[in-house]
């Protein structure tokens, strides 16, 4: 919950900057002098400090230092806003116009028109970045700068396999986890706690079974996971299932930690009270077959780039682009697609 009270801290603050300068300057010069009358009735020091021409001079130091705060912020806030448009620019200039879904599922060449039944106006680019693995990249201006990335993998593809870390006793980076077992796609799945090296997982728990050995079977009727068989094919077991048993269909399984999308229906859990606030998010989601795997992630928490996507927003968008089953992962900071 301080997460949660930090990020809405945050975003307030950042509307608040967001107002006219004229609207920032008379607020912010009325609360200095607000500021010196409460000084001066509660203390008797500081009205002998404030006294005569003291006043004037404390008052126009507390003035100046508010304006180049206000000045300082609003310029990283335009630096901020420059540089996402670059990435968001190179994030389309890098991918293929032109390249194709995998499969014969015709939603898939339709994933633009699919997108802005969600997201009006979207624009979506989308390359191929190896056999079995496809790569869209989504922008839109509405309701907010949104840019969601999502990774498409045809679990059929021959050479297709599920890489996850069996290592609980320390965290490893999502790059160098990538980078250690040349995978062409990552997602960061779930950091606990907090995202640094010495954060614990805490309550975000679940089942993880990595190559036919169960290394966590913690399952509740909080978090979903998935299960893959040797041969790939995927299953969703939503949160409501409570399921501990690794059988001979479960040969990796990992967990998440709310439901997203159950049965073809979006389905946000309201345990969890950011979920109607935009920001960052990884989420896993599969087919109706259990044959081709979504990796998403939302970008959040850069103006002028990406401010995130609510859970109803993500669920309503992968629903769209014919996603049956799916999690949302971890959120925030430590959201990340490799």
């Amino acid at each position: 919950r301080f997460h949660w009270f930090v990020d809405a801290l945050s975003a307030v603050a950042t509307r608040l900057f967001e107002l006219p300068m004229s609207f920032l300057l008379v607020g912010l010069l009325a609360g200095a002098a607000l500021s010196v009358l409460v000084l001066r009735r509660i203390s008797e020091r500081a009205r002998r400090v404030l006294a005569g021409d003291r006043l004037g001079w404390v008052s126009g130091l507390i003035g100046l230092l508010s304006v180049l705060i206000i000045f300082d912020y609003r310029a990283r806030m335009l630096e901020r806003e420059l540089r996402g448009l670059e990435r968001r620019i190179a994030a389309n200039a890098a991918l293929a116009s032109g390249a194709r879904f995998l499969g014969s599922t015709s939603t898939r060449a339709e994933l633009g028109p699919r997108v802005r039944t969600v997201f009006s106006g979207a624009e979506v680019s989308v390359a191929r970045q190896a056999p079995g693995v496809d790569y869209a990249v989504i922008t839109t201006e509405q309701p907010r700068e949104i840019v969601v990335h999502v990774a498409i993998v045809d679990l059929t593809q021959a050479g297709i396999r599920i890489e996850l870390s069996s290592d609980l006793s320390a965290k490893t980076r999502l790059s160098d986890f990538c980078r250690s077992r040349h995978c062409v796609v990552g997602l960061n799945g779930e950091a606990g706690e907090d995202p640094t090296q010495a954060g614990r997982l805490g309550k975000w728990v679940g089942n993880l079974v990595v190559r036919g050995k169960p290394l966590l079977l913690k399952d509740d009727d909080q978090r979903p996971f998935l299960a893959f068989g040797k041969d790939n094919r995927a299953r969703y077991v939503p949160a409501a299932v409570v399921d501990r048993h690794a059988g001979p269909d479960t040969f990796n399984a990992i967990w998440g930690r709310w439901d997203l999308i159950v049965g073809g229906e979006v389905s946000v859990s309201n345990a969890n009270p950011a979920a109607e606030r935009p920001r960052p998010r990884c989420a896993m989601g599969i087919d109706a077959g259990g044959q081709t795997l979504y990796l998403v992630t939302v970008d959040g928490y850069q103006r002028g780039y990406s401010d995130g996507a609510t859970l109803s927003e993500l669920g309503g968008l992968l629903r769209a682009i014919d996603v049956a089953d799916a999690m949302a992962c971890d959120e925030g900071g430590s959201a990340a697609m490799y």
